[in-house]
């Protein structure tokens, strides 16, 4: 086979996912999601007016998976020609919770001379032992961009209150505390 997989990588991971339960992706309802989100923080009381005043009406999507790698990128809302270095930003957060697979958001490896920020978050489903779901988003303010993956996160089902409070307290937030945890479930 092609790609550097070979027969055998293929029947190892036929056989692992008809043993475990799988988190799918479907690009669509991912996207939908993100849109959602992305409309909920624009027209939010607390986020909307600070994103109005940095002119911020969208930014890139980065959607990838532990095991698998990077699925998708795309635009969301619009973003200015000249930040067109945004989407690769997000392919960062996403790379680099790929490279670390003990990190939990992408701001654990901040380092802006490298161009990687928070913003990044490999979903902790601790119910299934498969692969984590990685989303990260690019294009407002570090700590806007990280509530924005936690809240698309729990707009699929994919994080709970209860965890959503834990990363909170674990990595504060300039906009949310983790009491506010409301601005993760809009």
């Amino acid at each position: 086979m092609g790609c550097g997989i070979t027969r055998a990588d293929v029947l190892e991971r036929r056989a692992s996912n008809m043993s475990t339960p799988m988190v799918q992706f479907a690009a669509v309802q991912v996207i939908r999601a993100a849109r959602g989100v992305l409309d909920d923080f624009l027209q939010h009381p607390k986020i909307g007016p600070v994103l109005a005043e940095k002119n911020k009406c969208g930014g890139y999507l980065c959607v990838g998976e532990r095991g698998y790698g990077i699925y998708a990128v795309t635009m969301l809302g619009s973003h200015p020609k000249e930040k067109a270095s945004t989407f690769s930003v997000a392919l960062a957060k996403v790379q680099y919770l790929l490279d670390n697979p003990s990190a939990i958001m992408s701001r654990e490896g901040r380092n802006p001379e490298r161009g990687l920020w928070g913003g990044g978050l490999a979903v902790p489903i601790p119910t299934l032992n498969t692969t984590e779901p990685l989303l990260s988003f690019s294009g407002f303010p570090e700590h806007v961009d990280e509530l924005f993956v936690m809240a698309l996160a729990a707009r699929m089902n994919l994080l709970s209150r209860r965890t959503a409070v834990e990363l909170l307290t674990k990595f504060p937030n300039d906009y949310a505390k983790p009491e506010e945890d409301n601005l993760v479930f809009l």
